[in-house]
């Protein structure tokens, strides 16, 4: 895995509009999900180009579908009402039945990362595609 050296650098050299970013919450976040082998250290570099979450680590999540961890690379927050609204009509589930879990992001069709109770079951759409997960 890369250090926080080098994590730093490499955020420096990709986001240009903050030179004064703090990076080491982000770098603790995802240097966790690697001891918990939620990511693999590959792919805490690919987090570099990801302006928004260096301004809001908190947002860097992950739940397990069963198989693998799926981890939000996603920045753009929406509401609960319009999360409900493109989950129903891109999926066809009863609004009345939809509960949003924690902060639903959406920056396109094909981009999301939206977790959700349903019917008793817990899902997420992320990047496209539903997945059934489970507690982490």
């Amino acid at each position: 895995m890369v250090t926080a050296e080098e994590f730093a650098a490499e955020v420096k050299s990709r986001v240009m509009r903050d030179k004064e970013l703090d990076v080491s919450p982000l770098y603790e976040v995802l240097s966790q999900f690697v001891k918990e082998k939620k990511l693999t250290p590959g792919e805490v570099l690919s987090y570099a180009v990801y302006s928004w979450c260096l301004r809001k680590p908190e947002a860097v999540v992950a739940y397990n579908e069963g198989s693998k961890w799926l981890v939000n690379n996603c920045g753009t927050e929406i509401s609960e009402d319009r999360a409900r609204v493109e989950i129903c009509e891109e999926w066809g589930f009863e609004a009345s039945r939809v509960k949003i879990i924690g902060t639903p992001y959406y920056d396109a069709t094909d981009w999301q990362f939206i977790r959700f109770d349903c019917a008793h079951m817990t899902w997420l759409w992320k990047d496209g595609n539903l997945y059934q997960v489970y507690a982490d």
